[in-house]
């Protein structure tokens, strides 16, 4: 089984990454410039309401801007009169990620002075000083937002026949959110029907390919008809779409540890994927739109909350019941989530987040003991009847009803199940694919020391459990039978340990211990199973079996 597990996921991962290879995410063009691509009229999406109009029109208000700070709720930023938009968020509590050189990269810059984490981050960065996140106004998205006057966080100001005030306030509790509000007034003769709309958009990174899983990024989200939507810098960036049918319950910006949402009162709305040109620079996010109808003197009002924080599923449970919903665990989440628990629950016990790895480690591999061994004895089974497995195969070689009825009896007659190997690992493999997803994106682990490890959330700049990881793979595949195997496979086997060892240097340090303590636990595993197991011995020829000349 261990032998059919590890080929699995190296072919898994060797697919995937030259994929990436052969069809790398696209590279957005320079920031500073107006993309080419929207010089031209783009035809809508037939969904898109309203519909887009390119070139896309510099957004920002002919009235000067007002900056003024925002501190509240642990977060620093600006607030600009320019639609009341928020940039250069930061959260004072939490730091930025280091900037780790691992020990490769020094040695393949020629050495010289060397600093693992690099200097001392300063604090955690939400938005750029380029965001115009949370912005509101009316109309067609290419208007620009309202331009707001007044004092504080908030102001008055129009955009179209709408008058328009905007209303921060900070609510203390735990955790502190802010209260968002958003008045569109009525103020022409006429009724007005149409879009209202609070846009969220930032100076996306661009890149991605074969390592951008493992790095923390900025992109626009939203939960739509319970549904996450993600945008970031390497999706494709055309017009303005609908991004779907349904309400919506959350919208923003975030990376993969920290996050600016607006929460409505109800779900309701609709999420529009657009860009806008501010000052020159295009910015990629989304606009949150409702259509009303809104009577002359009459008011429409968007109550929201604001939560800038942790993506940590405890402290966004207070805000809103499904805004956990924003950590994204994969498709095995159901897994991932009462993984992440006792991930937690450890935590209480031994107060640190490697000793908690340790034992979510131990208790997974207690858990599939008995599948694993169950798959060992199945493969030293299957060992043992290999001789005359082949000596059917050459046989019958032939007679393929023949050869299939003679080897379905070989094993009802030594009792061998031949998937009684592959079955764990079909049922283990969604808990391994969640597990990593949880030690990948947990916000509890960003920043958590563990022995000479500053950040298990970043990768290991000294290399040294890599290492060790590389050689218990080795120790490991001492223990699996190879006498029957195919040569190719073999050498296969032989050259997957430093295969695997590419991929730790690149891994979440968090990630890594979890592999070594369970590579570890399975190298005892086997020993024990070894030394407490002998396997049968292999059943003799059958003399009906008559072996054809020449064979």
């Amino acid at each position: 089984m261990e032998r059919r597990t590890l080929l699995f996921i190296v072919l898994s991962l060797g697919i995937w990454y030259f994929w990436l290879i052969l069809f790398p995410p696209p590279e957005l063009p320079d920031s500073e410039e107006t993309p080419a691509g929207l010089e031209a009229p783009v035809e809508p999406a037939p969904e898109a309401v309203p519909a887009p109009l390119v070139p896309l029109p510099d957004t920002t208000p002919d009235a000067p801007e007002i900056e003024r700070p925002l501190q509240a709720c642990g977060a620093s930023g600006t607030w600009s009169s320019h639609g009341g938009a928020l940039s250069d968020l930061h959260l004072q509590d939490y730091k930025a990620p280091y900037v780790v050189t691992p020990l490769y990269s020094w040695v393949l810059n020629g050495f010289g002075p060397w600093s693992p984490y690099g200097d001392e981050p300063g604090p955690a960065q939400v938005l750029t000083l380029d965001a115009q996140a949370f912005a509101v106004g009316s109309g067609d998205f290419t208007n620009p937002p309202a331009a707001l006057t007044g004092e504080g966080l908030g102001g008055v100001g129009t955009s179209g026949d709408l008058r328009v005030e905007q209303k921060i306030v900070a609510v203390d509790g735990d955790p502190c959110i802010l209260s968002f509000t958003t008045t569109w007034t009525n103020t022409g003769s006429g009724a007005y029907a149409g879009p209202v709309w609070i846009s969220a958009h930032d100076a996306l990174p661009s890149g991605g390919g074969m390592m951008s899983r493992y790095t923390s990024t900025s992109g626009a989200s939203a939960l739509i008809d319970g549904g996450v939507w993600t945008l970031s810098g390497y999706d494709e960036l055309e017009g303005t779409s609908l991004v779907d049918e349904g309400p919506v319950s959350w919208f923003g910006i975030a990376d993969r540890y920290f996050a600016a949402y607006l929460i409505p009162e109800e779900p309701h709305g609709e999420v529009f994927q657009s860009q806008v040109i501010r000052h020159g620079k295009r910015l990629d996010g989304l606009h949150w739109s409702d259509s009303v109808e809104i009577a002359p003197g009459e008011s429409h009002v968007e109550a929201m909350k604001l939560y800038i924080g942790p993506k940590d599923l405890d402290v966004m449970s207070k805000v809103s019941d499904d805004l956990g919903l924003a950590v994204e665990l994969g498709w095995f989440s159901f897994f991932a989530r009462p993984l992440l628990w006792a991930l937690k629950m450890f935590h209480g016990l031994v107060g640190n987040w490697g000793l908690a790895i340790v034992l979510l480690t131990v208790t997974v591999k207690t858990v599939f003991f008995p599948l694993t061994q169950s798959a060992f004895k199945s493969g030293q089974s299957m060992q043992a009847i290999q001789p005359k497995l082949q000596e059917i195969r050459e046989t019958y070689a032939d007679n393929q009803e023949e050869l299939n009825r003679r080897t379905m009896e070989l094993f009802r007659e030594n009792k061998v199940n031949p998937l009684g190997g592959c079955l764990p690992m079909f049922i283990q493999f969604p808990v391994w694919i969640a597990l990593y997803n949880v030690l990948l994106s947990s916000a509890e682990l960003y920043q958590t020391e563990f022995l000479y490890l500053r950040d298990l959330s970043s990768q290991d700049p000294y290399g040294v459990l890599p290492v060790i990881v590389v050689g218990l793979i080795m120790l490991q595949q001492s223990f699996t039978p190879t006498g029957n195997m195919d040569p190719a496979q073999a050498r296969m086997m032989k050259f997957m340990p430093l295969m695997f060892g590419v991929f730790f240097f690149t891994f979440p340090s968090g990630l890594v211990v979890y592999i070594f303590c369970n590579t570890s636990l399975s190298v005892l595993q086997q020993w024990f199973i070894r030394r407490s197991y002998a396997p049968p011995a292999g059943p003799a020829a059958s003399p009906d079996v008559a072996v054809p000349a020449g064979k």
